[in-house]
């Protein structure tokens, strides 16, 4: 039997196939401007979230309205342009004590808000010595540079320098500003109830930034 004769159209026609352009994939519709606008507002918004909330719990900024921690501090009044405005962390004082002339913030039994150094830890015995504040009588060497008036539990009596021990669980601070500041020397020790916070950086005026930590 015969075998069918192959067409020569359909090879052609094969090579033909094989060799059309395939159809390029549909692009993908870029998103409008307005909606990656609305994408990046989302974004920023979250971030800022986050931010506030981050700051909220663990931080404030607080106004210095005297002049107790001078120079370190400016304040004359309150709302006065020249008064420094401080940036406090509220998280760290909650697990451990702050450290040793570190700044701390605390409130007052009227409702201020003070900041002052830390000087001395329950236990301690303090002594002001030629305007030095003496811990268990040495003179601690990263001590800051500033004169202590021996006044109030650390005045001299009859004569003779007042030692005075640190009774817990509270600390004694002190302002750098000896004779403008009303601190531990007549109030006698902060407990940790009305601890707020460390002093961390002066924001503002810009020429007055600090980092203090």
């Amino acid at each position: 039997m015969a075998e069918p004769a192959l067409s020569e159209a359909e090879p052609a026609a094969a090579t033909a196939a094989d060799s059309a352009p395939t159809a390029p994939a549909p692009r993908r519709a870029r998103p409008s401007r307005l909606r990656r606008l609305a994408r990046w507002t989302e974004r920023c918004l979250a971030i800022l979230g986050v931010l506030f909330g981050v700051y909220h719990a663990g931080f404030e900024v607080t106004e210095v309205v005297s002049p107790s921690m001078k120079p370190t501090f400016s304040g004359s009044g309150p709302g006065e342009a020249d008064n420094d405005w401080l940036l406090v962390e509220r998280i760290s004082h909650r697990f451990t004590r702050p450290p040793r002339w570190s700044i701390l913030q605390f409130q007052t039994e009227d409702g201020l808000r003070v900041a002052k150094r830390v000087a001395g830890y329950p236990g301690e015995e303090l002594t002001v010595v030629a305007r030095q504040l003496r811990v268990d009588g040495t003179l601690l060497p990263d001590a800051p540079p500033v004169q202590y008036l021996a006044a109030g539990k650390l005045r001299p009596r009859r004569g003779e320098q007042t030692t005075y021990t640190v009774e817990g669980p509270g600390l004694f601070v002190l302002g750098d500003n000896s004779l403008d500041s009303w601190d531990s020397r007549f109030v006698g020790e902060i407990k940790p109830e009305r601890w707020r916070g460390r002093a961390v950086a002066v924001l503002w005026p810009p020429s007055r930034w600090s980092w203090l930590w």
